[in-house]
């Protein structure tokens, strides 16, 4: 099989797993401005979640670019995880400044966190499927 075919479906399952995300969290943040008495306010974790999704986008650069010039595996493997670190400081950050817009979860929002964490596990499987098949594809192929 050619590396592109390899290099596309892996990034196909990157996309539909991103599209996946943002519908669940479409459908989530519209169940929640149902009740009238959480708007106007933010869930525990909401500013937390956003700045480690900041951080994931930022250290996605760097691996995408190592997986493109073929040279810098280590990029691949460390840049999420600095991504992820760096997206900790600033949701923290973001957490800080809007203290005063924080509210408890209530009973579905952590059924419904919980649902989404099963989900993106189950992504996460299936990226590390797609990276691991791309890069033994790759290694057999420059034999």
């Amino acid at each position: 099989m050619q590396t592109w075919i390899l290099l596309a479906i892996g990034i196909g399952v990157i996309v539909v797993a991103s599209i996946g995300m943002v519908l669940l969290g479409l459908v989530r943040s519209a169940r929640a401005t149902r009740d009238p008495a959480t708007q106007g306010k933010y869930p525990q974790g909401h500013w937390m979640s956003i700045g480690m999704l900041i951080g994931v986008l930022i250290g996605s650069v760097p691996a995408f670019i190592g997986i493109l010039i073929d040279r810098a595996s280590w990029l691949v493997a460390m840049s999420p995880a600095m991504g992820l670190g760096i997206g900790v400081a600033i949701g923290s950050a973001l957490e800080q400044r809007h203290k005063d817009e924080l509210r408890p979860l209530t009973e579905e929002e952590k059924r419904m966190r919980s649902r989404v964490l099963l989900v993106a596990l189950g992504t996460l499987a299936l990226l590390v499927l797609s990276v691991s098949v791309l890069g033994g594809a790759l290694l057999f192929a420059s034999r």
